[in-house]
């Protein structure tokens, strides 16, 4: 009967450090950089992109403007441009993407319309396209996607309507829809995606609902998946939020409450077998 238990405890043992690895495979969480970059007023990091081995962030800061930092490693960071590329008003990099062998980071601009400016090092950057493709209405990009051999950027225009420019060298741009697809109460191309020869828009609409409209290229797309976007608001957000903290585990890294707890009756069973042998 004695040895039943202990067999009993060796396998609950068993169970429970093999439970804990199944757990601790995919790791814990760990902040990568400094709160803001050392710079409070970047309060969000809008988009992120990979390109020449390193990650890009795009910063949201209504005081100096926009920063785009890179990274090679995950860990160590660095300023990639200037604050707001020269101007204050490029508060927002919304979008990043690459074409061409460039990055290309696209802007949200209040007082002058959005700018996309690329670069092909990760730091000297210029501008590809007029300020607000001559629309100081088109105020963000708020998407950018490879398709069909062309750059496609998706722009916030709150007066007549979402529009959709493309680019086959980078810097000549000509608008692929009609302003807001017929409709101004879409104001907004939150995304833009390629799927089965097609490119995808998705529109933001308050009025009747978000409308998804599709296009078919004249080549196979691109299969390299486009930059998660994420969104602004129409004006940067200046209120205050509550920083998520991290939290340092005090156990030895890869080892789990479960595994310590199945370890000690391993051992204590092992105990028990080798004083009743």
């Amino acid at each position: 009967m004695r040895r039943f238990r202990v067999f009993i405890l060796l396998v609950c043992a068993l169970m429970l450090v093999l439970n804990s690895f199944a757990y601790a495979t995919d790791g814990e969480w760990e902040q990568a950089n400094t709160d803001g970059f050392g710079d409070g007023n970047n309060d969000g990091t809008m988009s992120l992109a990979t390109f020449n081995n390193s990650l890009y962030a795009g910063t949201d800061n209504d005081n100096t403007g926009t920063e785009i930092w890179s990274t090679p490693d995950g860990t160590t960071w660095s300023q990639s441009n200037t604050d707001g590329f020269g101007d204050a008003n490029n508060v927002v990099t919304e979008s990043m993407a690459t074409f061409n062998g460039s990055l290309y980071a696209g802007t949200y601009n209040g007082s002058t319309g959005t700018e996309i400016w690329s670069t092909p090092d990760g730091t000297t950057w210029s501008q590809a396209n007029t300020d607000g493709f001559g629309d100081a209405n088109n105020r963000a990009t708020e998407s950018l996607v490879t398709f069909s051999s062309s750059l496609y950027a998706g722009i916030y225009n709150g007066s007549t309507g979402t529009e959709i420019w493309s680019t086959p060298d980078g810097t000549t741009w000509s608008q692929a829809n009609t302003d807001g697809f017929g409709d101004a109460n879409n104001t907004r191309t939150w995304s833009l995606a390629a799927f089965n020869n097609s490119l995808y828009a998705g529109t933001y609409n308050i009025t009747t609902g978000t409308e998804v409209w599709s296009i078919e290229g004249e080549t196979q797309p691109d299969t390299q998946p486009s930059t998660p976007q994420t969104t602004a608001t129409e004006l940067p957000y200046t209120g205050s939020e509550n920083k998520a903290e991290t939290t340092t585990s005090t156990t030895p890294q890869g080892m789990s409450l479960f595994a310590i707890a199945g370890l000690m009756l391993l051992v204590t069973g092992l105990r028990m077998k080798m004083r009743w042998v």
